[in-house]
């Protein structure tokens, strides 16, 4: 009888020992939570990346600012045509031409650029605005420059066209 009377506590006991039960069960531990994403330091190109080749002749541009930044109070885009080949030419060369430049992102679009249907409220001057697209096999360099009240960042980036 002190047989019968043990096998249900072992059973119970098992139980409570390699089973969860309630709101948190099967909930990943904290140790197992992917990290979080970290937060760039500097403007980050999300698209068209930087180096990257066979980017679209429309490429719409977007790019990461740095949290310490905060809420810019100017934020300008700038595009150099550097030239065609293989190999990328150097972004300050005699072959670099600025083909457009767009300021204003601030209020409208501080992250992101569309050369080709730019945002009400920006400026954007040069060639780009008589252009349908940019030039195939063609590398290009864009900068954009943040500054907010007493900080102020640039990125460069390079991106070659599709042929």
């Amino acid at each position: 009888m002190v047989r019968f009377a043990a096998w249900p506590l072992l059973v119970v006991a098992a139980l409570l020992a390699g089973c969860q039960s309630g709101p948190n069960a099967g909930a990943a531990k904290p140790a197992d939570q992917p990290a979080k994403e970290k937060e760039p330091e500097v403007i980050v190109a999300v698209t068209p990346a930087d180096l990257a080749e066979g980017v679209l002749l429309t490429p719409p541009f977007k790019w990461k600012l740095p949290p310490r930044l905060g809420m810019p109070t100017n934020v300008s885009f700038t595009l150099m045509e550097l030239g065609s080949g293989e190999a990328r030419p150097k972004a300050g060369g005699a072959a670099a031409k600025q083909v457009g430049f767009c300021s204003g992102l601030h209020d409208t679009s501080p992250t992101a650029l569309d050369l080709f249907h730019p945002p009400a409220g920006s400026i954007l001057t040069g060639d780009v605005r008589s252009m349908k697209g940019l030039k195939p096999n063609t590398w290009y360099a864009w900068t954009v420059r943040a500054i907010s009240d007493d900080k102020s960042e640039t990125g460069e980036f390079v991106f070659k066209t599709r042929p």
